[in-house]
């Protein structure tokens, strides 16, 4: 399964654990029902700024959606999420 389709699948059970629906999430992240549920779907390829507006909206952190789109994490370590939104790591990152 390809990143787009783990990613969708992530968001939508994060969506689902929530509680909230593909409008309610959509509103969120200033969209419209049709765009989350493509983005659900794996149709979408969604920018780092999407990503990172679905997480805040889903009260998470892109890294966390990432990571149950089945993104394994190698040695990494995260030293700082500022609020602009930069992220410094260190270690590397693989790929299933």
């Amino acid at each position: 399964m390809d990143i787009k389709k783990r990613f969708g699948l992530a968001v939508k059970e994060r969506r689902g654990a929530l509680g909230i629906s593909q409008e309610e999430l959509a509103m969120r992240i200033g969209a419209d029902q049709a765009y989350v549920s493509r983005m659900e779907a794996g149709r979408m390829n969604v920018t780092l700024e999407t990503a990172e507006q679905v997480a805040t909206a889903m009260h998470c952190d892109v890294a966390a959606l990432l990571g149950e789109a089945g993104w394994r994490v190698g040695s990494i370590f995260v030293y700082s999420w500022a609020a602009n939104s930069s992220c410094v790591v260190r270690g590397s990152t693989s790929s299933p």
